[in-house]
């Protein structure tokens, strides 16, 4: 490039009949390494406001459910739990505005037992490594084969005008306990990126 942008203008000096022509061809090459040049450098900026904002946002856990026994008594023979979510900040930004949509199923096929429940919560904001403690729910069992299955929705926004939603599930069998179910994660960033 450099060196025919140093030859160019020479011929045309060389060979006057040959200035507008050559004039021309080092205008229209100047024009497209300028273009290029605009285009490459937007391209890294937007990747790296993208990096920065993956590196700023406020990452949510909520995956360890702590469930807190009912001991039996007052026409609950079997008890149950009152379950608590703790939900903790572990990104570098405040979570704005969360909302917290939880469902209950209740099930015993050996009572023919099903029931559903829901709540939702709203308006809290989260700061980083601060843990918000949810009461979700509060579940008794029918008898000994009752499955009580508990899924969390948590939906937020960032100060960089993006947002993020988390998704996890818990379910509890006599057999096995209290475990886990899958979680997903999903985020958007401002420039309408989605990750998941």
């Amino acid at each position: 490039m450099l060196v025919v942008s140093v030859a160019l203008p020479a011929i045309g000096l060389v060979c006057p009949t040959l200035a507008n022509p050559i004039g021309t061809a080092v205008t229209s090459a100047t024009f497209v390494a300028v273009l290029w040049y605009a285009i490459e450098t937007r391209r890294l900026v937007g990747g790296q406001e993208r990096a920065v904002e993956i590196a700023r946002h406020p990452w949510l856990e909520a995956t360890n459910l702590k469930p807190e026994p009912i001991a039996p008594g007052e026409g609950k023979v079997f008890g149950g739990f009152r379950i608590w979510l703790p939900i903790t900040n572990v990104g570098s930004t405040p979570a704005l505005d969360l909302k917290l949509e939880t469902t209950t199923t209740i099930t015993d096929p050996s009572l023919d037992l099903a029931r559903e429940a829901s709540e939702a919560r709203a308006g809290q904001t989260l700061v980083p490594r601060d843990v918000l403690h949810q009461e979700i729910a509060e579940a008794f069992l029918g008898g000994p084969q009752t499955t009580i299955v508990v899924k969390a929705r948590i939906a937020y926004r960032t100060i960089d005008q993006g947002r993020g939603r988390v998704e996890v599930g818990f379910q509890y069998t006599a057999s096995k306990g209290w475990r886990n179910l899958p979680t997903r994660y999903e985020t958007w960033l401002a420039d309408g990126t989605h990750i998941q």
